[in-house]
């Protein structure tokens, strides 16, 4: 087996701790993990900036879209849940409209056959 630099593990601890960015300047503290997250650039994502300010900005743009991706989240599993509610009306009410044409059928029925026996008793 061969034998793992320290740039190695932090870049598999990382990945295995669903980290999807690193954010970082590019110079000498940081030289030994740039060959293993390029390596690794299909599973974890490398945003290496030239100023502590963009890396601090793109740290802070990420945690906005994070919420922005949970509150989407919650809103769609709002929406799934009044859809799955509307449907179960819509059945609803799909089964009292079949009964309410079934009652009127019948009422037209009886309308009928009493019309019949208004016109004998009127003759």
């Amino acid at each position: 087996m061969a034998r793992m630099k320290g740039g190695d593990l932090i870049t598999e601890y990382l990945i295995k701790s669903k980290i999807p960015y690193v954010f970082g300047i590019c110079g000498h503290g940081n030289v030994g993990m740039l060959d293993p997250l390029y390596q690794a650039r299909d599973r974890i994502n490398e945003l290496l900036t030239e100023t502590q300010q963009q890396a601090e900005e793109l740290q802070v743009q990420s945690e906005e879209l994070r919420v922005a991706n949970e509150e989407l989240q919650s809103q769609t599993e709002s929406l799934q849940a009044s859809e799955a509610k509307l449907k179960e009306q819509q059945t609803e009410l799909e089964t009292t409209n079949t009964q309410l044409e079934e009652k009127a059928a019948a009422l037209e029925e009886s309308s009928a056959v009493l019309k019949e026996k208004q016109n004998i008793l009127d003759n």
